[in-house]
């Protein structure tokens, strides 16, 4: 049996089993909460033992985080031509 790895907030971990890649936002007990969009693009949540999750990426160690920051999605409009016959 292979040792339980330990995960800490930021760490981006997936199910063993497979699925969407989510981010790690709180550890207590052997246990992570995590974060991840679906497929409609809405934020869920749920916590997993460490032993059901593998590490996909960690922060760069001296990575500060703002939790108040959300990632927004970029809108261009369109251009208008303006005076122009």
């Amino acid at each position: 049996m292979e040792p339980v790895q330990e995960f800490k907030v930021g760490d981006v971990v997936m199910l063993k089993s497979g699925g969407p890649r989510m981010t790690v936002t709180a550890v207590k007990d052997g246990f992570a909460t995590v974060t991840w969009a679906n497929a409609v693009e809405s934020i869920c949540r749920d916590g997993f033992p460490f032993g059901a999750l593998k590490l996909v990426s960690t922060l760069p160690t001296g990575t500060v985080t703002d939790q108040k920051k959300r990632p927004t999605k970029e809108v261009i409009a369109p251009t208008a031509k303006i005076g122009m016959s």
